[in-house]
């Protein structure tokens, strides 16, 4: 599951992702990992980034089967693109549904700066 939070920090987006994880116990079979992630919120509204993040966050759990990494990687790669598409001329002054700048930013889709996506916690907890 991969879900976002907005307004727990000042100019940031929370993203929490979690799954379930088989054990070596056979008394408590699975675990359940959260990992928090925290990634700058911009002062826009971006037709399709939903749609982008979806196709991203598929591609690389396909490729990576981590789905911790996979939507670190998704993160840092829509970050990517949604702050070349606001430093467009075109998305300023109203800022209304900028057109995002894809072709410019595939190099950041393609190779995401992981860096600029924050761990803020990963926890693990046994299912009895």
């Amino acid at each position: 599951v991969v879900t976002s939070v907005d307004g727990i920090v000042d100019d940031k987006l929370r993203v929490y992702c979690s799954e379930l994880q088989p054990t070596s116990s056979t008394r408590n079979p699975l675990s359940a990992q959260l990992t928090v992630f925290e990634v700058d919120k911009l002062p826009c509204a971006f037709t399709g980034s939903g749609d982008l993040t979806a196709a991203l966050l598929l591609a690389h759990f396909q490729i990576e089967r981590d789905i911790s990494l996979a939507v670190r990687r998704a993160l840092a790669s829509v970050g990517a693109v949604l702050k070349r598409t606001l430093a467009s001329p075109a998305a300023h002054p109203h800022c209304k549904n900028p057109e995002l700048r894809l072709i410019q930013s595939r190099h950041d889709i393609l190779n995401p700066s992981l860096e600029k996506v924050t761990v803020v916690e990963t926890f693990t907890r046994n299912i009895s």
